[in-house]
């Protein structure tokens, strides 16, 4: 048996029963958000995000995300305003 597949497995499982998300704001240049499951829609003005139990909405100016991985996003621009929607 592969032990990559294994750990790429347990990574996967363990992302997907995490029930929160971390949003850190640093100022309204920039933000970062752990445990991303999707990026639902992306445009230079407006991002949604889906959170474990919620669509996370972010809007403003220049909207640019970085480093996307399976722990989470970084956004930068100017962030306007942040909001919620329920799944």
């Amino acid at each position: 048996m592969n032990i990559n597949y294994f750990i790429e497995r347990l990574d996967i499982f363990l992302n997907k029963s995490r029930k929160h998300s971390t949003i850190q704001i640093y100022d309204n240049k920039r933000m970062s958000i752990e445990v991303c499951f999707g990026i639902t829609e992306f445009d230079e003005n407006r991002i949604v995000l889906e959170l474990p139990s919620t669509y996370l909405i972010i809007t403003g100016l220049g909207l640019k995300m970085r480093n996307y991985n399976k722990c989470g996003v970084e956004i930068k621009g100017d962030l306007h305003s942040i909001s919620y929607e329920m799944k």
